[in-house]
């Protein structure tokens, strides 16, 4: 809830609170969280299959937003690294 909804001194609390946050806490908090934050990058892992030394490359979904930024810059999703 954000401080702006609250009001007497829960709403001073909150302020207070937000007051004495530090700048990189701040910038976190305006990205959002939980369900409505959208990730920022492709994840990449070396999966390797049980029982097995084969390891395979694997590369996360892309979001429709990260589809979207590439889309934008005329570029492909890279799907290996160099």
């Amino acid at each position: 809830m954000s401080a702006a909804a609250l009001s007497g001194p829960a709403r001073a609390e909150a302020v207070a609170a937000l007051a004495n946050m530090t700048a990189a806490a701040l910038r976190s908090r305006a990205g959002g969280c939980g369900e409505r934050r959208t990730q920022d990058y492709l994840t990449r892992n070396q999966v390797r299959f049980a029982g097995t030394q084969l390891t395979v490359p694997m590369l996360t979904e892309p979001t429709s937003a990260q589809r979207e930024a590439f889309s934008l810059l005329g570029a492909s999703i890279p799907l290996t690294l160099k």
